[in-house]
């Protein structure tokens, strides 16, 4: 047996270790697809040039850089598939942070913050990740895929918590809106009442421009008497 395997090459092969590579590239794969119900197909595609890899080299054993490039896809399958699903739990983190931006979150998820922040550190992380450089970071992006699935378990049992400080929330914001109601129609209700007191009519009806005497009228419309001065001039000329 040993000897058949020899003869093929794959004892190198065994020694990569792109058996378990690829066994942990598949599970990062079904995994992920089980969280989001979708095939990670820059993952898959990863795989298949793993099989095209190792073909070539059991095809010439003398080509032992194919078993090279077989890991490192290996390795890219594995950050591909975990990092599609680390963005999945981003935009998941984002819409409970939606759904709950009214209330005090920390008053029922004591790590909030904590979890805020390492939401920020993985994006930075995911974005400074080239193409060059996934098959370095493939097993980082899986711990972080592991703390991000966690994250979001604990933010889904908060719910039902949260969802009472919503409620409440929204009734308290409902009784001042009520209160801010009832006194912009008081003070309406003052100032219809000022104008239809009998005060207020006698005062307007008192009013010259009001008044239905028409001697008020025209004494407010005769000139001013005249002065010592235009009567001693009038008394001279005539």
């Amino acid at each position: 047996m040993n000897e058949i395997v020899d003869n093929y090459g794959l004892g190198a092969l065994q020694v990569s270790g792109i058996v378990t590579l690829f066994a942990n590239a598949e599970k990062a794969i079904k995994l992920v697809e089980l969280t989001h119900s979708e095939l990670i197909i820059p993952a898959v595609n990863e795989l298949r040039y793993v099989g095209y890899h190792i073909t070539n080299y059991i095809k010439n054993p003398e080509k032992t850089e194919e078993i090279d490039k077989a890991v490192g896809h290996c390795k890219r399958a594995t950050f591909d598939a975990y990092e599609a699903g680390i963005i999945y739990y981003i935009r998941e983190f984002q819409k409970f942070k939606d759904d709950y931006a009214t209330v005090m979150i920390t008053e029922v998820v004591p790590k909030y913050i904590e979890y805020c922040k390492g939401v920020i550190d993985t994006i930075d992380f995911i974005n400074k990740t080239d193409k060059d450089t996934r098959h370095k970071n493939y097993i980082h992006c899986a711990e972080l895929f592991d703390n991000l699935s966690g994250m979001l378990k604990d933010l889904d049992i908060a719910r039902a918590e949260l969802n009472k400080l919503l409620k409440k929330e929204r009734r308290n914001s409902l009784v001042a809106i009520c209160a801010i109601l009832a006194l912009i129609v008081a003070i309406v209700g003052i100032f219809i009442n000022h104008n239809n007191s009998p005060v207020s009519k006698e005062v307007h009806a008192l009013s010259p421009t009001n008044s239905k005497d028409p001697d008020a009228k025209k004494s407010k419309a005769l000139p001013p008497p005249a002065t010592n001065q235009e009567t001693s001039t009038k008394q001279t000329h005539n």
